[in-house]
């Protein structure tokens, strides 16, 4: 601005935009969050160009925003707001939070602010307004509402305004979402996700891993089936444990699940989620009769009642766990007696047995059989 201002032969400042700029230096979090969470902290700075000699800032107000930023909502849904510049110029926000829910909507935070400035001896004021945050959905329950803000974030971030993007597009932006949904951190990952496991999800979900690109709504049909999934392992702390541990290997077919337990004695079971059934888990064993494969139904887990530990400690049939371990360059499994690896976490509650077999017309053992 000071360059179009010293070569325009218009020396008349006030029909030239003054250098003033306000600036999201940093915002700490984005995507799905509880309403009444903290959002932040957004650190922003206001700069100027050396030509001003003065500068006086109000107080910094932000406000909420749509996506499309046609349709303004009332910043009365922010909570925590208006605070000053210190000396240096900056002024951090650590304590806004959404008075109210906004899913499955977007929403982004802008911050503006009345600046007075001295600019060769003349003073002027201008409102300055800041860039758009990263965005937001703001959820009243995350039990039902996370799973699609976090999907739908996860395909606004990853595709924009594209409705088809290459495969290692979305394999880079799925990975990031991956680990923010299972909570880690990225100087300390507990369970990345590998390149074989988000092939996986291709593989199971188009029959094929020849795919070179990936439209809106291919995301979405592995994002309805995977996201449940992952909603459980994020909000169950056992299940979150499970995961991060390798106990719950998670990303196996289950023809892969045959392969790995076919050589091995009876009881002999690793934990996997089903390819059939959004959200669910499959526990494939060794038996007398072969490999079978038991899709965990919604009597044998009750959240805080009866953990899936809790069935597998409860179950006759399976006695030795295979962990999925991962190394440098792969993976390997190994063996650990269930009840070394679970006995503190189980419930000492005498919950009820598995139920006695039933026909197996069908793809799963729907109801264990015997020991």
């Amino acid at each position: 601005m000071e360059m179009q201002q010293a070569l325009t032969k218009n020396k008349d400042i006030t029909n030239l935009d003054l250098p003033i700029s306000l600036s999201i230096v940093s915002q700490g979090n984005a995507g799905p969050i509880f309403k009444e969470k903290p959002i932040g902290p957004f650190i922003l700075r206001i700069m100027t160009g050396g030509t001003v000699s003065q500068i006086h800032c109000d107080p910094v107000q932000p406000e909420i925003v749509e996506t499309s930023q046609r349709v303004k909502r009332n910043n009365s849904e922010l909570e925590n707001q208006r605070l000053t510049f210190k000396e240096n110029g900056t002024v951090m926000f650590s304590d806004l939070k959404f008075s109210s829910g906004t899913f499955p909507n977007f929403i982004r935070i802008k911050f503006r602010c009345n600046v007075s400035v001295t600019i060769g001896g003349q003073k002027f004021s201008k409102m300055v307004e800041s860039p758009p945050s990263k965005p937001f959905i703001s959820m009243t329950n995350t039990g039902s509402q996370w799973k699609d803000a976090a999907g739908s974030w996860m395909k606004e971030d990853c595709f924009g305004e594209s409705f088809e993007v290459s495969l290692a597009w979305v394999w880079n932006y799925f990975h990031k979402h991956f680990l923010l949904a299972t909570k880690q951190e990225t100087k300390d990952l507990k369970r990345p996700l590998s390149l074989k496991d988000f092939m996986y999800l291709i593989h199971v979900k188009f029959g094929t891993a020849e795919k070179q690109v990936i439209n809106q709504k291919e995301f979405q049909l592995i994002w309805n089936w995977i996201g449940t999934s992952i909603k459980k392992i994020r909000y169950q702390k056992h299940m979150l444990w499970m995961f991060e541990q390798g106990y719950l290997a998670g990303f196996v077919t289950r023809q892969e699940a045959i392969e790995v337990l076919q050589s091995e004695l009876p009881g002999t079971f690793l934990i996997r989620f089903s390819e059939r059934i959004d959200g669910e888990y499959v526990i494939s064993y060794t038996h007398n009769t072969g490999v079978r494969h038991y899709l965990v139904q919604a009597e044998d887990v009750s959240d805080k009642k009866r953990t899936l530990i809790d069935f597998l400690g409860q179950t006759n049939l399976f006695t030795t766990l295979l962990q999925l371990v991962i190394l440098p360059n792969g993976t390997a499994w190994q063996k650990h007696n269930k009840d070394k690896i679970f006995d503190k976490l189980y419930k000492k509650n005498g919950a009820k047995q598995p139920k006695p077999p039933q026909t197996a017309t069908n793809p799963y053992d729907y109801v264990l059989p015997a020991a």
